[in-house]
C-alpha cells in the first residue's frame, strides 16, 4: 500500500498556497467546492487526504492536474476532461497498456483481488492511495489513470 502521508505535506502545502493565491479563506473555499470547511482543515494540516472525488473537485476549481495538487508534478496543465466511471476507465487502462486481462494487471500491480473486481464491476471506486499505486506501477500521471487527460 501506498504511504499517503509523503504525499500529505506536499498536498496540505499545495492547498494553501492555491487558496491564498484566490484570496480566500477555507470556509468560502469549502463552500465553492462542496466540502465541510471541516475537511479542508484537516487536509491544510496534514491530518487527511482527500477521496478521489474531492481531489478531482479541487483540481477542476483551480484548473490545474491532480498531480498538481497533490505535488507530484510542477505542470498545471490546464485542459481537463470530466472523469468517466472508474470501471470503464479501468478497462481502458488495461487495453492500453496490452495486459492479456483484468487478472495479469491486478496482479501486475499487486491490487487486492476484492477490491480491483469492485472496480471492475462499478460497485466501488479506488481509494487515493490506490490511485497512486496504479499511477506509479504504469508510470503515468494521476490524471490519465483518473481519465482527466489522453
Amino acid at each position: 500500500m501506498i504511504n499517503l502521508n509523503k504525499f500529505a505535506e506536499k498536498f496540505s502545502e499545495r492547498l494553501e498556497d492555491l487558496i491564498r493565491d484566490k484570496d480566500m479563506d477555507n470556509k468560502t473555499f469549502a463552500r465553492e467546492v462542496g466540502v465541510p470547511e471541516s475537511c479542508i482543515s484537516y487536509f491544510i494540516n496534514s491530518l487527511r487526504m482527500p477521496t478521489i472525488t474531492t481531489l478531482v473537485k479541487i483540481a477542476d476549481y483551480f484548473n490545474c492536474s491532480t498531480d498538481y495538487v497533490l505535488g507530484i508534478t510542477e505542470n498545471t496543465n490546464s485542459s481537463f476532461k470530466v472523469c468517466p466511471p472508474f470501471s470503464e476507465r479501468l478497462q481502458y487502462l488495461i487495453e492500453f497498456y496490452k495486459y492479456p486481462s483484468p487478472k495479469s494487471f491486478r496482479k501486475d500491480l499487486n491490487l487486492s483481488k476484492s477490491r480491483f473486481n469492485e472496480w471492475l464491476k462499478g460497485t466501488r471506486v479506488p481509494s487515493l492511495d490506490n490511485i497512486i499505486k496504479i499511477s506509479e506501477g504504469l508510470e503515468c500521471s494521476v490524471d490519465f489513470v483518473l481519465g482527466r487527460e489522453n
